[in-house]
């Protein structure tokens, strides 16, 4: 009996060891073109298709999708030989439907040949819809809320890994806020045609509105203030509302339209980073109890060193933030101080393990998560992902991670975890 368990053994081992090294017959065809069923091996995805036999032939193009649209497709490569129809792609898009197909181009005064499409599909990957420019983690929920400017808010399970609840608002926004209100959690959404709108933050139900009369970029909540960055750049942009009476407290700023971050472990101290000018430039706001301006302090270096408003986090000890694709690291002062030796390497978001005295660096060129020491910020090693790593979180014994199904220009956003 074991005997014969062995010889079947055997038998399926060649039979598969053949389907991978000989491909399947290339036919030839004068009017069309057929793309075989594609054959996974490793990471990689084998294209293989019939030679187009036309005497007005040019070339194959290999095109592939990672969406559902028909318009999607992207071009890979250009096959100008017309017996070479094999292909690999060797970069697959962490995507749960890729598509392929070939079109053969004659010249020009013939049609093109479109094969038919092919798809690899992995239907456990979960995509996202839509843009997403930034990410609300409420980790006590065990969810995230996914903002896209574009007027699309989502609320993501990441525990049940599903999306629970969605908003569509009709009018770009800016970069929201969460907070507890007279005992409720509001989210706070600026808008850009004039309003604040106010909505309770686990049914989306409209709860209230400012009028502010200028388009908003970004907002914070605290002790019962609205610190709202605006357009209007002859006037003072940075503007402070009462949340309960929706007047205006106070107005001050440098520059228009920014992105605002409360420091953590503080009442009403503000950072600033320019989105709008060149070079990127950044201020310190403190202010009292009733919103009234307390201190205003300027950047120094005007774009001497790296800084981003929308890479951007701060060191858990509050002292410190890490911004940009560089890593560069700046005191709580605006100071810079260092950066992460990165090499080659753009990074997209960062997280930290206090246990372990490490920064995680998610990269946007590379499907990686870099590590570097808290304290002298030398590299530790990486971590390797399926996705290219826009946000990242570390929870527990886990990063969760927000990142691009590939580097093309229509890949998709990907929910990822990774166990540590």
């Amino acid at each position: 009996m074991k005997i014969i368990k062995l010889v079947s053994l055997l038998v399926v081992f060649v039979v598969v060891s053949c389907s991978i090294e000989n491909p399947p017959e290339t036919k030839e065809l004068t009017d069309e073109i057929i793309l075989n069923t594609l054959r996974k091996e490793n990471e990689h995805i084998i294209l293989n298709w019939s030679i187009l036999k036309d005497p007005e032939f040019e070339s194959y193009e290999v095109l592939r999708s990672e969406s559902k649209q028909p318009d999607s497709f992207e071009s890979l490569t250009i096959v100008s030989n017309n017996q070479k129809t094999d292909y690999i792609d060797t970069d697959v898009p962490f995507d749960p439907q890729v598509s392929y197909k070939i079109v053969g181009h004659l010249n020009q005064n013939s049609a093109s040949i479109e094969s038919n499409t092919e798809i690899y599909g992995r239907p456990e990957i979960l995509a996202l819809n839509g843009q997403i420019d930034q990410v609300i983690p409420q980790f006590e929920k065990n969810r995230f809320f996914l903002i896209d400017r574009n007027g699309f808010i989502s609320i993501l399970d990441y525990q049940k890994q599903e999306i629970i609840k969605t908003l569509s608002i009709e009018s770009r926004i800016g970069y929201a806020d969460i907070h507890k209100y007279n005992g409720k959690e509001e989210l706070y959404v600026p808008r850009n045609d004039g309003w604040i709108y106010i909505y309770d933050a686990n049914t989306f139900e409209l709860l209230d509105r400012i009028d502010t009369g200028r388009a908003s970029s970004s907002i914070v909540y605290s002790l019962n203030k609205l610190f709202v960055s605006t357009d209007a750049w002859t006037q003072k942009p940075l503007k402070i509302y009462d949340r309960q009476s929706g007047e205006i407290i106070e107005e001050t700023g440098d520059f228009e339209l920014t992105r605002i971050r409360k420091v953590p472990n503080t009442a009403t101290d503000i950072l600033e980073i320019s989105l709008s000018i060149a070079p990127v430039d950044q201020d310190f706001y403190r202010f009292d109890n009733d919103g009234m301006l307390l201190e205003h302090r300027d950047d120094i270096y005007h774009g001497d060193f790296d800084l981003d408003a929308n890479i951007f986090n701060f060191f858990p000890d509050t002292n410190y933030f890490i911004t940009g694709r560089k890593g560069a690291i700046y005191d709580i002062d605006m100071i810079y101080q260092s950066r992460l030796p990165q090499g080659y390497l753009e990074f997209s978001s960062f997280g930290f393990n206090e246990d372990e005295n490490i920064i995680y660096a998610g990269c946007s060129n590379e499907r990686s998560i870099q590590k570097y020491d808290l304290n002298d910020f030398s590299q530790q090693g990486f971590i390797k992902t399926e996705s290219y790593p826009q946000f990242i979180f570390r929870i527990n014994q886990q990063i969760i991670i927000i990142g691009r199904s590939s580097r093309s220009y229509n890949s998709r956003f990907i929910f990822e975890i990774i166990n540590l």
